[in-house]
């Protein structure tokens, strides 16, 4: 068989197709023609863009009959169920008319599985591309002129590009969607520095954004501690809100504004536990040590408050931010802050996953609701989640540092970006593929919201894909995003996400040991 046959050759058997990722998009945007002539695809959806609606549908289903079930409603001009027997009027067409069916098949080292009606053939049939699909894709893998703008960069851009628009894409437009019908009209900001690209997302869906904020976990706590009387508040910054990443005793004095040169109750390289926090605590209420934290923290509140004043913030009767998650320390800080300084100011929260720890914030009366984590449920997909959140922090990520602090004006002050140039450049890769990917997907949401039926199906199928991703990634995706690293505290050394960086068995690893667990295993399984 000639290589020019063993390009265009698919496999049908059972109700699944065979055939290469370009092979199999081609004949998928040859069935967007096809019901675009038949006047059933909406008209604000391309042939193209149906093509990676469909792809995507199978991902997240086990037969063909469940794909026109997946499909939102609205991306058709007749009901889902016609547009599901025009498909199947177009396969067998299709095999009929475009295709020859051969006896010798070739074994294919890049196959992609795609759905098809079951009636086609219980036993394996191969066949070959011919007629126009056949020069159509062609051109297609050749880039020539009149293919599509979506088509020609996933050629030229490569993995990061092709993950932001296949994968991501549809995730954060279902977060954005979602962030739009609970938001109800009101205007939103994004928490840097994860918030600043979601902000992004949600601009694009003609959601009102206003300024992102510079808060960080670090620059709220500090400020939150100038509460003289907030005692838990002080356990919870040495103690509670470091326990899988503890601070040393240098550490603790350093964030608390320590500058003299006191006597620690413990030696300044000991991690804080649950077996010296007592007298870390009776230490730091000590009258100087209290009154230089407290005027410490002073300062770092009137720096948050002319943050605030700076960026609009207080203008509004309530604030929504948008954050990736997950416990709402930020804005359990803030809510501490308000209480503190007399601010009525509603603080809600729009996460793509909120923990069970998040109901500490609520508890103090602030709004946080979750996109496709909800406090912790379901279990099955969190526990997944948050072992190995850094990589969705990382595909979010800006080219800037976590915010230390403010000037006199209000204008925050961030640590230099962390990360290396090289990794920077394939983040803004994979985001402007998310972002081309709402582009040509906002279509149909335009003018309208989705049902919430049908957003709670793209909410199940955003957590199906990220779970997926985390849980079973292929070598490509544990290779490349693998490689990427992440910046766990300020000044620390960079590890790369799939790199087992102490002794400890992978068996026993934590997230202190390796970030992304599965990845490891997939490379060293491949040797």
């Amino acid at each position: 068989m000639s290589s020019d046959q063993q390009k265009n050759q698919f496999n049908i058997s059972a109700g699944k197709i065979t055939a290469s990722s370009i092979t199999l998009r081609s004949i998928y945007q040859e069935l967007g023609h096809f019901l675009q002539n038949k006047k059933i695809l909406n008209s604000y959806y391309s042939h193209e863009s149906f093509a990676e609606c469909r792809r995507y549908a199978e991902a997240h289903v086990d037969r063909f009959d469940e794909v026109y079930h997946f499909l939102p409603a609205n991306l058709f001009q007749t009901s889902s169920d016609i547009a599901k027997n025009n498909e199947i009027l177009f396969w067998d067409q299709f095999l009929r008319n475009e295709c020859q069916m051969i006896v010798q098949a070739t074994d294919r080292s890049d196959p992609e599985i795609g759905l098809v009606p079951q009636h086609f053939f219980s036993e394996n049939k191969t066949f070959l591309l011919g007629g126009a699909i056949k020069n159509k894709l062609s051109r297609l893998e050749e880039g020539a002129p009149g293919e599509t703008h979506n088509q020609q960069e996933f050629g030229d851009r490569g993995f990061f590009y092709r993950l932001g628009y296949t994968l991501l894409g549809p995730v954060l437009m279902t977060y954005g969607l979602w962030v739009r019908e609970t938001s109800k009209g009101n205007p939103v900001r994004g928490l840097m520095r994860d918030g600043k690209f979601l902000s992004r997302v949600c601009s694009e869906l003609g959601i009102k954004t206003k300024e992102n904020v510079y808060i960080s976990r670090l620059s709220s706590i500090k400020a939150s501690l100038a509460n003289p009387i907030d005692n838990e508040g002080l356990i919870n910054f040495l103690y509670r809100a470091n326990v899988s990443n503890p601070l040393t005793m240098k550490q603790a004095a350093d964030h608390l504004g320590l500058f003299d040169d006191f006597d620690f109750p413990i030696n300044q390289s000991e991690f804080l536990g649950e077996g010296n926090i007592n007298r870390v605590i009776k230490w730091a209420n000590e009258k100087k040590i209290r009154e230089q934290r407290l005027a410490s923290a002073c300062e770092n509140l009137k720096g948050l408050q002319a943050h605030l004043d700076l960026t609009g913030v207080l203008e509004d009767s309530r604030v929504i931010f948008l954050d990736l998650g997950y416990a709402g320390n930020i804005l359990a800080n803030l809510k501490s802050i308000y209480d503190y300084v007399n601010c009525s100011q509603e603080i809600r929260g729009r996460f793509l996953l909120s923990s069970v720890g998040s109901l500490w914030a609520q508890k103090k009366d602030v709004e946080i609701l979750g996109c496709l984590i909800q406090n912790g449920a379901p279990y099955s997909k969190a526990k997944v989640f948050f072992r190995t959140p850094e990589l969705l922090e990382l595909c979010c990520a800006c080219e800037e540092g976590t915010t230390i602090g403010y000037q006199n004006d209000g204008k925050p002050i961030t640590a230099p970006p962390p990360l290396p140039g090289r990794q920077y450049r394939q983040i803004k890769e994979l985001q402007e593929g998310v972002i081309q990917y709402i582009r040509d997907h906002k279509g149909p949401y335009d003018g309208s919201s989705p049902s919430m039926e049908m957003l709670n199906n793209m909410r199940s199928a955003a957590a199906k894909s990220l779970f997926e991703l985390l849980e079973e990634p292929n070598f490509e995706q544990a290779s490349l995003l693998g490689s990427w690293k992440y910046d766990h505290s300020d000044g620390e050394e960079l590890y790369e996400l799939n790199n087992l960086h102490t002794n400890t068995p992978i068996e026993q690893a934590g997230r202190r040991d390796i970030y992304w667990p599965q990845a490891y295993r997939v490379l060293d399984h491949h040797g």
